[in-house]
């Protein structure tokens, strides 16, 4: 059984990238080799953290926006509740004298077919 060694560049070879896939070795933050992130460092830190200040107060908003809209919908349901109570009085009231005065309607049936000759 032999083994054979392939070089760097032989299996770079065999390997082929995919789609958009490349191979960059460059860093993404030109600077200092140091390994500390780049030279302007404190500038995009400065950066991150006006984004930060600024997703905080849009959240504050937004949870600001939430509440004014939650007791809004509130007045709105409670308006509604009350309405309806008001228009489920009406309803049982007209059904009421509805049954009365088909009570009295059939009370004068009932005379009328008792007046009559046998």
């Amino acid at each position: 059984m032999s083994t054979k060694m392939h070089s760097t560049s032989n299996i770079l070879a065999l390997v082929k990238p995919t789609g958009d896939a490349t191979i960059n070795p460059t860093p993404r933050y030109k600077g200092d080799s140091s390994g500390g992130g780049g030279g302007n460092m404190e500038a995009r830190i400065a950066k991150l953290e006006a984004t930060t200040e600024h997703i905080q107060s849009d959240a504050t908003e937004i949870k600001l926006d939430a509440r004014e809209s939650s007791k809004e919908s509130r007045k709105s349901i409670e308006g509604i509740r009350s309405d309806m109570r008001i228009d489920f009085k009406w309803t049982i009231g007209g059904f009421i004298m509805l049954l009365g005065a088909m009570t009295g309607g059939f009370k004068m049936l009932y005379t009328a077919i008792e007046a009559l000759p046998k």
